[in-house]
């Protein structure tokens, strides 16, 4: 994923590009549970990179300002915890990746596809609405700290 063509979406508004990324997530899981697992290997390096950036995003900034900025803890603490299971899964699909078990494979997938897609509903349904309604300073100071943090992390040391 190329993290600076969100720059402008996400100076303007955070959910917007949280939802771009749910979309490119959707493809790869898409493309992963259409293929094979021979040709599916750069699939699934793009799909374990734009994860790991995004999950840290909303591990980091998203949920804390649900929780503390919008008074949803709850909800906060369980998509905090659908993340934390959908890195476990997409652990366990890399390992069976590594040792060439496409039936391991297909069967953590068709897991992993089910996890984020009840994930993302939640989010786009529930939580992204609650942030859309906080004053618009909440959204403004999010969207600055998406962008420093996506700076700090793709900015080569």
């Amino acid at each position: 994923m190329n993290v600076t063509a969100h720059t402008s979406t996400s100076a303007a508004d955070p959910v917007a590009w949280l939802v771009h990324d749910h979309q490119v997530i959707r493809g790869y899981l898409d493309t992963l549970r259409r293929g094979n697992l021979g040709d599916d290997r750069p699939t699934l390096e793009a799909l374990k990179k734009l994860l790991a950036l995004h999950n840290a995003i909303e591990e980091n900034l998203v949920y804390p300002a649900l929780a503390k900025l919008v008074g949803r803890e709850d909800q906060a603490m369980e998509l905090f915890h659908e993340t934390a299971e959908a890195d476990l899964l997409v652990f366990t699909l890399s390992q069976a990746a590594e040792q060439d078990d496409e039936t391991a494979f297909k069967a953590t997938l068709t897991d992993l596809i089910a996890a984020i897609s009840d994930h993302v509903e939640l989010e786009e349904t529930r939580a992204f609405p609650a942030l859309q309604a906080a004053p618009p300073g909440v959204q403004q100071h999010l969207a600055n700290q998406i962008l420093q943090f996506k700076t700090a992390v793709t900015t080569p040391i």
